[in-house]
């Protein structure tokens, strides 16, 4: 590198080396904090989601606690219904007793205080029939408002199936298109840097000998990989357009520059983070 001097290329391949070993080390840090906030998220969302399985399950327990319920009351309306019926046939009994000793009661003494116990029986099994028919009214409107409650809570349940499968569908969409997108971006890079490898050798290496061109091309194509980690830095991380541009072998490099390919002649190829170039600007 006749312009630049042994002793400077020297300390400028060892800087750019220290340049690139410390640009690794910020992308990889970088990509291990992206990590760790996915992780974070994904951690998140299992925890929603173990959240709405225990509600789940709490309610799938409350759901089996209201069907014992519901089963307790309906035996307790067969039991009411039971005792209803052996009632009404004490009842018809006593009715045809009390019949016959209201015949009996005016020639027998006995019969008329027979006939007042059977009449205060009946008196009794009537307020007893009543009170069973009443709670067997309470237990009705009961089983009711337990089947309407256990119908919602399974309507719940249903919808609470939906939604967790819905929000599990749409993680995974989510984390398909972002996937999809960037390895989408990823080619695109890829593309950029390959074309921008492309155009860069035609630029440098397009006069000469076949074997000079040959040789132009391989040394460009090894420097331009060197320099990979930079391009990516200046392109995805600053956000700028790295462009290629010839120095004057009187001055020195612009500041930022990287030396690309030195022909021995009066001046060399540099590759500059133009920062006035940035996304869907047009570098021409």
């Amino acid at each position: 590198m006749p312009w630049l001097g042994l002793v400077g290329a020297g300390a400028g391949l060892v800087w750019l080396e220290m340049q690139r070993q410390d640009v690794s080390s910020e992308l990889a840090a970088e990509r291990l904090r992206c990590e760790t906030i996915e992780a974070d998220v994904q951690a998140e969302r299992l925890a929603d989601r173990r959240q709405c399985q225990a509600d789940k399950r709490a309610m799938d327990v409350e759901h089996l606690a209201t069907m014992e319920t519901l089963k307790s009351a309906f035996a307790e309306r067969e039991r009411i219904l039971e005792t209803r019926k052996r009632l009404a046939v004490d009842k018809a009994r006593l009715a045809g007793a009390e019949s016959v000793l209201a015949s009996a009661s005016s020639n027998d003494p006995e019969a008329n205080a027979l006939l007042q116990e059977v009449r205060r029986l009946r008196v009794e099994m009537e307020s007893q029939e009543s009170s069973l028919a009443a709670a067997d009214e309470q237990l009705r409107a009961a089983t009711e408002e337990i089947e309407r409650l256990g119908m919602e809570k399974r309507k719940m349940a249903r919808a609470l199936d939906s939604a967790n499968l819905a929000v599990a569908e749409a993680e995974q969409a989510r984390g398909d298109a972002a996937r999809e997108v960037q390895q989408a971006k990823e080619r695109s890079v890829e593309l950029e840097w390959d074309r921008f490898v492309l155009n860069t050798v035609q630029e440098v290496c397009w006069d000469g000998t076949k074997r000079r061109r040959e040789t132009c091309r391989t040394a460009v194509r090894r420097d331009l990989l060197q320099s990979k980690v930079e391009w990516l830095v200046c392109r995805l991380e600053q956000g700028a357009r790295p462009t290629l541009t010839q120095g004057d072998a009187d001055e020195p490099p612009t500041a930022g520059a990287r030396l690309l390919y030195d022909r021995g002649s009066r001046s060399s190829w540099l590759v500059l983070c133009d920062h006035a170039l940035r996304d869907g600007s047009d570098p021409g």
